[in-house]
């Protein structure tokens, strides 16, 4: 991630004298048939709530009610999802950094903090021609996929398996 952070604003830092650009992020979790906010009520408190073997608990307080849609243009979108800024690779790692600290993880035989849940990061970036005022939109969308290893291997059960 680290490295496709950099390049991005890599690519927004040779192209700044001629166009302005914003970069805004989204992380959702995909927890048992769930969409969750991992960004929702968090201003940069770096407040922590990860999950560890039996614990299954909401990792940050009231669930937003986030959708899949589509917008007119076919572009997918979450709609209810906490949008934020980010002006620099670094604060794009750090807001990635701090959702993460908010997923579903479990420990399991294979790995003592196992993901549980499917990661999907969105990062949107909006750029204004400086010369004519065109506005130009793109979205990178990111998935890490939670392991689908043997049950009998990992030592997982009961809500693990969900």
């Amino acid at each position: 991630m680290p490295r496709a952070f950099t390049a991005m604003f890599d690519i927004v830092q040779n192209n700044s004298t001629r166009f302005d650009c914003k970069v805004s992020a989204y992380m959702l979790e995909l927890y048992n048939d769930q969409l969750q906010d991992l960004l929702a009520g968090q201003a940069g408190d770096g407040a922590s709530a990860t999950q560890t073997q039996s614990q299954s608990s909401q990792p940050h307080g009231p669930a937003r009610r986030v959708e899949i849609k589509r917008n007119k243009k076919g572009v997918v979108f979450a709609q209810g999802a906490e949008t934020r800024q980010a002006s620099s690779a670094q604060e794009l790692l750090a807001l990635f950094q701090q959702a993460c600290a908010n997923r579903h993880i479990a420990s399991t035989k294979m790995n003592s903090a196992s993901s549980r849940s499917h990661l999907i990061m969105g990062i949107m970036v909006e750029s204004r021609n400086l010369t004519n005022g065109s506005v130009s939109c793109g979205k990178l969308s990111l998935v890490d996929l939670a392991g689908s290893e043997r049950a009998a291997k990992t030592g997982a059960k009961d809500h693990q398996l969900k």
